[in-house]
Protein backbone atom coordinates (compact mmCIF):
# COMPACT_ATOMS: atom_id res chain seq x y z
CA UNK A 1 0.00 0.00 0.00
CA UNK A 2 1.33 3.44 -0.93
CA UNK A 3 1.94 5.73 2.03
CA UNK A 4 0.77 9.13 0.80
CA UNK A 5 1.27 10.71 4.22
CA UNK A 6 5.01 10.08 4.09
CA UNK A 7 5.31 11.96 0.80
CA UNK A 8 3.59 15.07 2.17
CA UNK A 9 5.52 18.00 3.62
CA UNK A 10 5.48 18.41 7.39
CA UNK A 11 2.62 20.93 7.35
CA UNK A 12 0.53 18.68 5.10
CA UNK A 13 1.09 15.72 7.43
CA UNK A 14 0.05 17.85 10.40
CA UNK A 15 -3.17 18.96 8.66
CA UNK A 16 -4.03 15.41 7.56
CA UNK A 17 -3.42 13.95 11.00
CA UNK A 18 -5.43 16.79 12.53
CA UNK A 19 -8.47 16.04 10.38
CA UNK A 20 -8.67 12.43 11.57
CA UNK A 21 -9.29 11.21 15.12
CA UNK A 22 -6.15 10.33 17.06
CA UNK A 23 -6.79 8.49 20.36
CA UNK A 24 -3.38 9.57 21.65
CA UNK A 25 -4.10 13.25 20.96
CA UNK A 26 -7.78 14.08 21.46
CA UNK A 27 -9.01 17.47 20.30
CA UNK A 28 -8.99 20.35 22.78
CA UNK A 29 -9.71 24.07 22.51
CA UNK A 30 -6.12 24.84 23.45
CA UNK A 31 -4.64 22.64 20.70
CA UNK A 32 -2.95 24.27 17.73
CA UNK A 33 -5.38 22.78 15.21
CA UNK A 34 -8.37 24.43 16.90
CA UNK A 35 -7.23 27.82 15.57
CA UNK A 36 -7.31 26.46 12.01
CA UNK A 37 -10.60 24.67 12.70
CA UNK A 38 -12.27 27.80 14.06
CA UNK A 39 -10.93 30.04 11.30
CA UNK A 40 -12.33 27.63 8.69
CA UNK A 41 -15.68 27.53 10.51
CA UNK A 42 -15.75 31.33 10.71
CA UNK A 43 -15.00 31.82 7.01
CA UNK A 44 -17.55 29.22 5.87
CA UNK A 45 -20.43 30.19 8.17
CA UNK A 46 -20.33 34.01 8.11
CA UNK A 47 -21.55 34.40 4.47
CA UNK A 48 -24.73 32.50 5.38
CA UNK A 49 -25.78 34.69 8.30
CA UNK A 50 -29.12 35.50 6.63
CA UNK A 51 -29.81 31.88 5.59
CA UNK A 52 -30.52 30.07 8.86
CA UNK A 53 -31.04 26.57 7.46
CA UNK A 54 -27.73 26.48 5.58
CA UNK A 55 -25.97 28.13 8.52
CA UNK A 56 -27.45 25.50 10.84
CA UNK A 57 -26.19 22.72 8.58
CA UNK A 58 -22.70 24.22 8.63
CA UNK A 59 -22.73 24.49 12.43
CA UNK A 60 -23.90 20.88 12.73
CA UNK A 61 -21.19 19.63 10.35
CA UNK A 62 -18.41 21.40 12.24
CA UNK A 63 -19.87 20.36 15.60
CA UNK A 64 -19.92 16.69 14.58
CA UNK A 65 -16.40 16.96 13.19
CA UNK A 66 -15.26 18.58 16.43
CA UNK A 67 -16.89 15.85 18.52
CA UNK A 68 -15.41 13.14 16.29
CA UNK A 69 -12.00 14.69 16.86
CA UNK A 70 -12.64 14.60 20.63
CA UNK A 71 -14.10 11.11 20.95
CA UNK A 72 -13.89 9.17 17.70
CA UNK A 73 -16.57 6.49 17.36
CA UNK A 74 -18.39 7.90 20.41
CA UNK A 75 -19.87 10.47 18.02
CA UNK A 76 -22.48 7.78 17.34
CA UNK A 77 -23.48 7.87 21.02
CA UNK A 78 -24.25 11.60 21.04
CA UNK A 79 -26.16 11.23 17.75
CA UNK A 80 -28.15 8.29 19.09
CA UNK A 81 -28.98 10.13 22.31
CA UNK A 82 -30.03 13.20 20.35
CA UNK A 83 -32.33 11.26 18.01
CA UNK A 84 -33.89 9.36 20.95
CA UNK A 85 -34.75 12.51 22.90
CA UNK A 86 -35.92 14.28 19.75
CA UNK A 87 -38.41 11.47 19.06
CA UNK A 88 -39.55 11.29 22.69
CA UNK A 89 -40.28 15.03 22.70
CA UNK A 90 -42.12 14.89 19.36
CA UNK A 91 -44.28 11.99 20.55
CA UNK A 92 -44.92 13.77 23.82
CA UNK A 93 -46.04 16.90 21.98
CA UNK A 94 -48.49 14.98 19.79
CA UNK A 95 -50.37 13.35 22.65
CA UNK A 96 -52.96 15.13 24.73
CA UNK A 97 -52.90 12.57 27.53
CA UNK A 98 -51.06 13.79 30.60
CA UNK A 99 -50.53 10.20 31.67
CA UNK A 100 -48.84 9.29 28.37
CA UNK A 101 -46.75 12.44 28.49
CA UNK A 102 -45.58 11.53 31.99
CA UNK A 103 -44.79 7.94 30.96
CA UNK A 104 -42.77 9.23 28.00
CA UNK A 105 -40.91 11.59 30.32
CA UNK A 106 -40.09 8.73 32.69
CA UNK A 107 -38.90 6.63 29.75
CA UNK A 108 -36.67 9.50 28.59
CA UNK A 109 -35.23 10.10 32.07
CA UNK A 110 -34.47 6.40 32.60
CA UNK A 111 -32.91 6.07 29.13
CA UNK A 112 -30.64 9.08 29.64
CA UNK A 113 -29.55 8.02 33.12
CA UNK A 114 -28.83 4.47 31.93
CA UNK A 115 -26.77 5.89 29.06
CA UNK A 116 -24.78 7.97 31.51
CA UNK A 117 -24.18 5.01 33.84
CA UNK A 118 -23.37 2.62 31.01
CA UNK A 119 -20.74 4.72 29.25
CA UNK A 120 -19.29 6.73 32.09
CA UNK A 121 -19.25 4.61 35.21
CA UNK A 122 -19.43 0.93 34.26
CA UNK A 123 -16.34 0.98 31.97
CA UNK A 124 -14.56 3.28 34.43
CA UNK A 125 -14.89 0.91 37.38
CA UNK A 126 -14.02 -2.17 35.34
CA UNK A 127 -10.91 -0.52 33.90
CA UNK A 128 -9.79 0.72 37.30
CA UNK A 129 -10.09 -2.85 38.60
CA UNK A 130 -8.08 -4.18 35.65
CA UNK A 131 -5.38 -1.55 36.06
CA UNK A 132 -5.05 -2.14 39.78
CA UNK A 133 -4.87 -5.89 39.26
CA UNK A 134 -2.11 -5.42 36.68
CA UNK A 135 -0.40 -2.83 38.91
CA UNK A 136 -0.52 -0.30 36.07
CA UNK A 137 -2.05 3.14 35.96
CA UNK A 138 -2.87 5.38 33.05
CA UNK A 139 -5.65 7.95 32.81
CA UNK A 140 -5.56 7.59 29.01
CA UNK A 141 -7.09 4.12 29.43
CA UNK A 142 -10.12 5.52 31.25
CA UNK A 143 -11.69 7.08 28.14
CA UNK A 144 -15.41 7.72 27.75
CA UNK A 145 -17.50 9.97 25.50
CA UNK A 146 -16.45 13.63 25.80
CA UNK A 147 -19.06 15.89 27.36
CA UNK A 148 -21.32 12.94 28.20
CA UNK A 149 -22.69 14.54 31.36
CA UNK A 150 -23.29 17.89 29.66
CA UNK A 151 -25.32 16.61 26.72
CA UNK A 152 -27.16 14.06 28.89
CA UNK A 153 -28.45 16.79 31.18
CA UNK A 154 -29.17 19.04 28.18
CA UNK A 155 -31.35 16.24 26.78
CA UNK A 156 -33.04 15.82 30.16
CA UNK A 157 -33.76 19.53 30.54
CA UNK A 158 -35.25 19.57 27.03
CA UNK A 159 -37.71 16.72 27.49
CA UNK A 160 -38.69 18.06 30.93
CA UNK A 161 -39.40 21.48 29.42
CA UNK A 162 -41.49 19.86 26.68
CA UNK A 163 -43.40 17.84 29.28
CA UNK A 164 -44.13 21.02 31.26
CA UNK A 165 -45.05 22.84 28.02
CA UNK A 166 -42.36 25.44 28.65
CA UNK A 167 -41.42 24.92 24.99
CA UNK A 168 -42.85 22.94 22.09
CA UNK A 169 -40.94 19.99 20.67
CA UNK A 170 -38.42 21.03 18.02
CA UNK A 171 -39.73 19.83 14.60
CA UNK A 172 -36.31 19.92 12.91
CA UNK A 173 -33.94 17.04 13.69
CA UNK A 174 -31.07 19.10 12.25
CA UNK A 175 -31.75 21.94 14.70
CA UNK A 176 -32.03 19.63 17.69
CA UNK A 177 -28.79 17.80 16.86
CA UNK A 178 -27.11 21.20 16.44
CA UNK A 179 -28.28 22.11 19.94
CA UNK A 180 -26.92 18.87 21.44
CA UNK A 181 -23.58 18.86 19.57
CA UNK A 182 -22.82 22.62 19.45
CA UNK A 183 -19.02 22.56 19.58
CA UNK A 184 -18.25 25.58 21.80
CA UNK A 185 -20.05 23.95 24.76
CA UNK A 186 -20.30 20.21 24.07
CA UNK A 187 -16.94 19.35 25.61
CA UNK A 188 -16.97 21.38 28.82
CA UNK A 189 -20.34 23.11 29.06
CA UNK A 190 -22.05 25.14 30.33
CA UNK A 191 -25.44 23.49 29.80
CA UNK A 192 -27.58 25.73 27.61
CA UNK A 193 -31.35 25.53 27.81
CA UNK A 194 -33.10 24.55 24.60
CA UNK A 195 -35.63 27.38 25.01
CA UNK A 196 -32.76 29.88 24.76
CA UNK A 197 -30.70 28.15 22.07
CA UNK A 198 -33.13 26.69 19.53
CA UNK A 199 -34.98 29.93 18.58
CA UNK A 200 -31.66 31.53 17.60
CA UNK A 201 -31.08 28.93 14.88
CA UNK A 202 -34.01 30.23 12.86
CA UNK A 203 -33.04 33.89 13.11
CA UNK A 204 -30.79 35.74 10.65
CA UNK A 205 -27.83 37.57 12.11
CA UNK A 206 -25.19 40.01 11.02
CA UNK A 207 -21.77 40.22 12.60
CA UNK A 208 -20.36 43.66 13.31
CA UNK A 209 -16.70 44.52 13.71
CA UNK A 210 -17.35 44.93 17.41
CA UNK A 211 -18.79 41.39 17.61
CA UNK A 212 -15.76 39.91 15.85
CA UNK A 213 -13.29 41.87 17.95
CA UNK A 214 -15.00 40.95 21.21
CA UNK A 215 -15.29 37.29 20.20
CA UNK A 216 -11.63 36.89 19.27
CA UNK A 217 -10.57 38.79 22.38
CA UNK A 218 -12.53 36.34 24.56
CA UNK A 219 -11.09 33.34 22.71
CA UNK A 220 -7.46 34.42 22.94
CA UNK A 221 -7.70 35.77 26.49
CA UNK A 222 -9.34 32.50 27.57
CA UNK A 223 -6.61 30.46 25.84
CA UNK A 224 -3.94 32.59 27.54
CA UNK A 225 -5.51 32.05 30.98
CA UNK A 226 -5.74 28.31 30.38
CA UNK A 227 -2.32 27.63 28.85
CA UNK A 228 -0.17 30.24 30.59
CA UNK A 229 -1.81 30.78 33.98
CA UNK A 230 -3.87 27.60 34.50
CA UNK A 231 -1.33 25.09 33.15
Amino acid sequence: MVNFTGSLPAFGQWVLSSILYDPANPFFFTGGFFLLFFLLFFLVSVPFGDRPRIRGGIILFFSLWFYYKCSGIFVLVILGAGVLNYLIALTMDKTGSDRRRMLLLYAGIISNILLLLLFKYTPWFSKVTELLAAKQWSFSLLAFPAGLSFYTFANLSYIIDVRKRVIQAEPSLQSYLTYITFFPIVQMGPIERAKNFLPQLSLPYRLTREDVAEGFFLIFSGAFKKMVIGD
